[in-house]
């Protein structure tokens, strides 16, 4: 570790589809500046090539791309029922478009990841499980969550 907690700006990209399923994406980036159009290319070609069909009642979940200082990430997490499925991937920063897999054992999300992740879990409980008249997918896909840059001396 190299000191203090910074938050990093995230920022909500849309909704896709990918094999079945509709995805919320969002960019984590250093600086607040969006994820490049061939990254962002890369990770979905490898996603469609990774993710499995849709499956279930509710086919819903999200993406978050992540271009930290030492790595880009790439997290497509899937419901299922009331369980989250990751998939993570990650590319050097001198090799920004090839991804590969997280092997087992390795990292899954980091702190800044895990704002968005804290997001979705209460979004998903809100529109999806706790309805009384049945799963809201259009109001869990549009709620998303923003941070801003941070201010100085934050």
């Amino acid at each position: 570790m190299t000191g203090r907690f910074v938050p990093r700006p995230i920022r909500p990209n849309g909704i896709t589809e990918i094999n079945g399923w509709r995805l919320k994406h969002y960019e984590i980036t250093l600086d607040g500046s969006p994820i490049s159009k061939q990254i962002a290319a890369a990770v979905n070609t490898t996603l469609n090539r990774a993710l499995p069909p849709a499956a279930g009642d509710v086919q819903v979940g999200f993406v978050i791309i992540h271009h930290g200082a030492e790595q880009i990430w790439a997290l497509a997490d899937l419901w299922r029922c009331d369980i989250v499925y990751q998939h993570t991937f990650y590319a050097d920063l001198n090799q920004p478009t090839e991804f590969a897999p997280v092997q087992p054992g390795g990292p899954t999300a980091c702190v800044w990841e895990l704002t968005v992740h804290a997001h979705e879990r209460d979004a998903f409980v809100k529109h999806i499980l706790n309805p009384l008249d049945g799963p809201h997918v259009d109001h869990y896909l549009a709620d998303t969550i923003a941070v801003g840059t941070p201010t100085p001396n934050e």
